[in-house]
C-alpha cells in the first residue's frame, strides 16, 4: 500500500510509519495493542521502540501518587534480585490505577524489559478473557526477538505449546508453535494442565533472560477460568520471577477477586505481595491536575475553572 505521506505530505514521518506498519501484508508483522498504546504515548513508530508497553501518562499530569510509585519500583528492584513479586493496584474507578502503572513503566530504564499486558471488559464474556491480552503481546514478543532467542525459549515445550495454543490460537502466529502435533490428543484435563505449564515455563522463561512485567488490568471482570490459570501461574514450584500488576476495583466481589484471595489465604505465597492503594485526588491535587490538563499558560481564570473541575 503506498505510504500516506505520499497522499499529504502533512502527515507527520511518526504517524506515516504507524499507518504503513499497520498496513503490513503479513498480519503477523502488524504492531499489536500494546504496541500502539506504546507509540500514543511516545510519539514513537513500532518499529522503532525497544519493547512494547501499555500507554504512558505523562509526567506532568500524575499527582499525589509519589508513594504508590515508590512501592512499584521496590517491587521492581525484587524481581531484579530474583524473586516473584506481586502488586495489586486497588481503587475505585477513576483513580487512576492504570495510569499509575504506566507512568511507572515510563520511568523504568532497562533496554531490555518486557511489558505483557491484558485488561478485561465488563463486555466479554470469553474464557480466560484476563489472559487474552497478555497472550496477544507474548506472541507479538516471540516474533520480534531473534530466532535463536525465540528457539530457546519455545522448543523444549513442544506439547506444552501445542495445548496452550488451543486455548490461544493467537499463538498460533509463531510458524513453528503452530507445526507441532502431538503424538496423541489428550483428554480435556491433560489438555488444560499442559496449556497452564505451557504459560507457566515460557514466562519463567522469558523472566530468566529480561526484566519481565505482567500487568492484568480490571481484574475485577475477569473470569473463574482466568483465575484458574492465575493460581497455577502464582503456585509452587516454578512461579516465574516477574513483577505481576493486577488492577482492580475493591468493591466489586467477583468470583475471580475470591479466588485468588482464597488462595492467598490457603497457601503461603511463593512470591512478594505488596497492594498499593488508589485513594481519590484531594481538592487541591484535583486542581492541580486539572491545571496541567489545560494548554496554555496559567492564569486566574484557568485556575477558576479547574477548582470548579476539582
Amino acid at each position: 500500500a503506498p505510504r500516506a505521506s505520499t497522499i499529504n505530505p502533512r502527515v507527520a514521518p511518526e504517524l506515516d510509519d504507524l499507518i504503513a506498519a499497520l498496513l503490513h501484508r503479513v498480519p503477523g508483522e502488524r504492531p499489536g495493542v500494546t504496541e500502539l498504546l506504546a507509540w500514543c504515548a511516545r510519539g514513537r513508530s513500532p518499529s522503532t521502540a525497544t519493547r512494547p508497553a501499555p500507554a504512558i501518562a505523562a509526567t506532568s499530569e500524575l499527582v499525589e501518587r509519589e508513594a504508590q510509585l515508590d512501592q512499584l519500583h521496590a517491587g521492581f528492584r525484587q524481581i531484579l534480585a530474583g524473586k516473584p513479586t506481586c502488586i495489586d493496584i486497588v481503587g475505585s474507578a477513576g483513580t487512576g490505577k492504570t495510569a499509575l502503572l504506566r507512568h511507572f513503566v515510563a520511568q523504568l530504564h532497562e533496554p531490555d524489559l518486557v511489558v505483557l499486558a491484558s485488561s478485561c471488559s465488563a463486555r466479554e464474556a470469553l474464557p480466560f478473557r484476563a489472559f487474552d491480552g497478555l497472550v496477544d503481546a507474548l506472541t507479538g514478543h516471540l516474533l520480534r526477538i531473534d530466532a535463536a532467542e525465540r528457539d530457546a525459549l519455545i522448543v523444549p515445550l513442544g506439547e506444552s505449546l501445542y495445548a496452550l495454543a488451543q486455548i490461544f490460537p493467537v499463538l498460533a502466529r509463531v510458524p513453528w508453535i503452530a507445526s507441532q502435533t502431538p503424538a496423541s490428543v489428550p483428554e480435556p484435563p491433560e489438555m488444560r494442565r499442559r496449556a497452564f505449564h505451557g504459560l507457566k515455563t515460557l514466562l519463567f522463561r522469558v523472566a530468566e533472560r529480561r526484566p519481565l512485567i505482567v500487568f492484568l488490568d480490571n481484574l475485577q471482570w475477569g473470569d473463574v477460568d482466568s483465575a484458574r490459570l492465575l493460581d497455577d501461574l502464582l503456585a509452587p514450584p516454578g512461579v516465574p520471577p516477574l513483577l505481576l500488576v493486577s488492577a482492580y476495583r475493591r468493591d466489586e466481589a467477583t468470583p475471580m477477586l475470591r479466588d485468588i484471595n482464597l488462595l492467598r489465604a490457603m497457601v503461603t505465597p511463593a512470591y512478594a505481595l505488596r497492594v498499593v492503594e488508589t485513594p481519590p485526588l484531594s481538592l487541591t491535587g484535583a486542581t492541580q491536575l486539572a491545571l496541567r490538563l489545560q494548554a496554555g499558560e496559567p492564569s486566574p481564570r484557568r485556575t477558576r475553572s479547574a477548582e470548579h473541575i476539582a
